[in-house]
Parts: structure tokens; C-alpha cells; sequence
């Protein structure tokens, strides 16, 4: 298996037989399999560029071709050191494939890698929805004070279902906002000559912040959403 081209930490030298590597996977002399190279991340392990925008079917293909490679059943009957890296490398590439097949854990990865230790992902209440979820509380904690008979449960059962359809477009609303933020990113990355360049880091952290707090609103509206319909089904739960 060739090595990718974006892959820039491939080790020099094989671990069994101290061959030069050509590939980060498997040694050409000895075929025996490569530790997971350091500092190499998922996307230049499964050989794919680092963009947010990404054919699914691309990532499957490069996932179940590696998975060939790294499988622990190939690996029962060999020298120690192979069953270990074996055992680790598909860990790891199950890892990569859960995190970059799913757009918002390819984003939050893709927030991690670009701004590391500098950037904490955003986790407080968006302001925007700040009052939403101030007012959805109340809401649901005296639906759940009312009694059954009591007329006004009704009226604000059907509150709260109008509620909840109304939070699944926004839902889904802030993928499709994604969605155009990806696409943007993506041609930030492709247009520049090197990513390094000031005006290009630039435009990138700008995007970076509304990818994150676009995150940061799709989780709360999840939860939102997630307690209101617990609570339409009885379910004793806490709230935001």
C-alpha cells in the first residue's frame, strides 16, 4: 500500500528490519505492518485532505482498505510486536472513522487540530438561545407540577409539541448552516498557497469561531429538544 501524499510523519525506518519506508503502513522488504506514525492525525493517516467537506464513500473506502491491512485476526499466530501494533492501529482507525464519517465530530476535530490547546471549545449557553432555554424551562417545569386533569396540562402539552417542531427545524437549520461553513473553510484551504499565510490564518479562525459556536448551538437545541420530549413521555428528567 503506497503512502498518501499529505502524510507528514512517516517513520524512516522499518521497526523489524530497519528498511527505509516507503509507505506509513506496511514495510516493502519485510511486509511486516507500521505502528501508527507520531503526530500523524486522522485525515493524513487515511490519506485525505484536512477539509470539512468530505465524500463519505471516500472515507468508507480508505477505512475498510486499512482495515484489511491492520485487522488483529491476520495477526494471531505473529511476533508479539506485530499483534501490538495491529491491536492499536485498528483501535485507532475505528477512531478515525466514527470521528470524520459524522460532520459535527469532523468539525469539532478539525477545531482541535487547527487551534489546539489555544482554543476551548465553546460550551457555555449561545446567547442567542439564552432566553429560549431560560423560557423552555419554566415551561417544563410547570407542565410537570400540573395534574392530569387539570385543563391547562393539555394546553401545554400542545405548546410543548409545537415547540418541539419548531426546535427540529432549527436543528436542522444549523446543519445546513454548517453546511455552507464547510464549503467556505474548504475553499479558504484550496484557494491559498500555503495555510500559513497571515490573511489566510485570518479568514480561517473567523470561520473556526462560527463553525464553533454554530456547534455549540446545535448541541443546546439536542438538548432542548431531548428534555421536551422526555418530558411529554412522563420521563422524570433534569433540566437544561
Amino acid at each position: 500500500m503506497t503512502s498518501p501524499k499529505n502524510l507528514e510523519a512517516v517513520p524512516s525506518l522499518c521497526w523489524n528490519c530497519s528498511a527505509q519506508l516507503d509507505s506509513p503502513y506496511q514495510c516493502d522488504r519485510c511486509v511486516k505492518i507500521q505502528p501508527w506514525p507520531n503526530g500523524t492525525d486522522y485525515f493524513a493517516f487515511l490519506g485525505l485532505p484536512r477539509r470539512l467537506c468530505i465524500d463519505l464513500s471516500e472515507i468508507e473506502e480508505r477505512f475498510l482498505k486499512l482495515s484489511r491491512v491492520f485487522h488483529p485476526d491476520f495477526f494471531q499466530d505473529s511476533l508479539p510486536e506485530e499483534r501490538d501494533i495491529s491491536l492499536v492501529n485498528a483501535a485507532r482507525l475505528n477512531q478515525a472513522y466514527d470521528t470524520l464519517k459524522d460532520a459535527t465530530s469532523r468539525a469539532r476535530y478539525i477545531l482541535e487540530l487547527e487551534s489546539g490547546a489555544k482554543r476551548k471549545l465553546k460550551k457555555t449557553v449561545p446567547p442567542e438561545i439564552a432566553a429560549e432555554i431560560i423560557e423552555l424551562q419554566e415551561i417544563l417545569a410547570d407542565y410537570v407540577s400540573l395534574q392530569e386533569n387539570d385543563p391547562a396540562k393539555a394546553r401545554t402539552k400542545s405548546d410543548l409539541e409545537k415547540r418541539h417542531a419548531a426546535m427540529q427545524r432549527q436543528y436542522e437549520e444549523t446543519l445546513e448552516h454548517l453546511d455552507r461553513l464547510f464549503a467556505e473553510y474548504d475553499r479558504v484551504m484550496d484557494e491559498a498557497t500555503s495555510p500559513f499565510e497571515p490573511e489566510v490564518r485570518k479568514k480561517k479562525e473567523d470561520i473556526l469561531d462560527r463553525i464553533d459556536q454554530t456547534l455549540a448551538t446545535r448541541l443546546y437545541i439536542k438538548r432542548m429538544m431531548d428534555n421536551t420530549a422526555a418530558t411529554l413521555e412522563g420521563k422524570d428528567v433534569s433540566l437544561l
